[in-house]
């Protein structure tokens, strides 16, 4: 049953130093059992081989937050100059989600930059 859905960030984000959800989202990310994301990519510049990667972290305190799954659920998918670029992922709900959750959003190539907007939607087993 879907739980609710969310637009937790929208913004541009000029390199590639990883960039967080605001905390205002934290509680509601981790009210469901199981997050689909989808991460929207666009006005994208720089060189080389350009990705987006999205990584859900989660905390029982907020202070100290672990990355939930090895692999980033968004893993450093490519992106475009020029171009709109749509990517999907999940988290499987293998592993118990603790009470607060984040996502960890990062560019990776050379110069890059995009504007980004990332949805979500929290699922519970029912």
């Amino acid at each position: 049953m879907r739980t609710n859905v969310m637009t937790v960030f929208s913004d541009f984000i000029p390199g590639s130093t990883a960039v967080y959800t605001s905390e205002e989202w934290n509680d509601a990310l981790g009210l469901a059992n199981k997050l689909a994301i989808q991460a929207v990519a666009d006005q994208v510049a720089g060189t080389g081989s350009l990705s987006l990667s999205v990584a859900i972290e989660h905390s029982c305190d907020q202070r100290n937050w672990s990355q939930k799954s090895t692999t980033a659920e968004i893993n450093a998918q490519p992106i475009t100059t020029g171009a709109t670029t749509t990517i999907f992922g999940s988290d499987s709900g293998s592993t118990p989600t603790l009470g607060y959750v984040r996502l960890k959003i990062s560019l990776a190539g050379t110069s890059v930059a995009a504007n980004v907007k990332v949805h979500v939607c929290g699922r519970d087993d029912a």
